[in-house]
């Protein structure tokens, strides 16, 4: 599977997972934001396979991903953390997939 196609499927499983997992439903203006803290994740994954660490101890968790035009969290952050997307999204099962 090329790069390009395992993109267009992340993209075409986060619409649906945003949308019909969740209660309110996600907009789809989130998914850029949860595919970049897969990526982190998975890049933190892939170090902590080469170098042994645990990937959940990864300062990635912390590293902040910056939210569309017009959107902030509630108290008005314009950012939000790889890890808080993974919560807000529920976003776990993504890694496990590849």
């Amino acid at each position: 599977m090329t790069l390009l196609h395992e993109s267009l499927n992340l993209n075409v499983m986060l619409q649906h997972h945003l949308r019909y997992n969740h209660y309110p439903p996600h907009p789809p203006i989130m998914i850029p934001v949860a595919e970049e803290a897969i990526r982190l994740a998975r890049e933190a994954q892939t170090l902590s396979e080469t170098w042994g660490s645990g990937v959940w101890d990864s300062e990635i968790w912390d590293q902040k991903i910056d939210l569309p035009q017009h959107v902030e969290m509630k108290n008005g952050r314009k950012t939000m953390t790889v890890r808080e997307a993974f919560e807000t999204f529920r976003l776990e099962d993504f890694l496990d997939e590849y």
